[in-house]
């Protein structure tokens, strides 16, 4: 079986959209971009996530043979 790239990123970021919609004029959309972790209801935004999520983003950096060497990153 041949593996199929499936570009879920556009419809991911619409229903973003249409979701935060009340907000729309307080946040940027970026396909491709950001990481994010998903939170529930009862979670927190708060300075202990930002560095959760910026750990993670370096972590996910890192992983190349070579510097600069994720191909998921470019």
């Amino acid at each position: 079986m041949k593996d199929t790239k499936i570009q879920w990123h556009p419809g991911f970021v619409a229903a973003m959209e249409m979701e935060f919609k009340e907000d729309r004029k307080n946040l940027e959309f970026e396909s491709e971009h950001n990481l994010m972790e998903y939170k529930s209801p009862s979670d927190s935004l708060d300075i202990d996530t930002f560095y959760k999520v910026t750990g993670y983003a370096c972590l996910y950096k890192s992983y190349g043979k070579t510097t600069d060497g994720n191909p998921y990153w470019k």
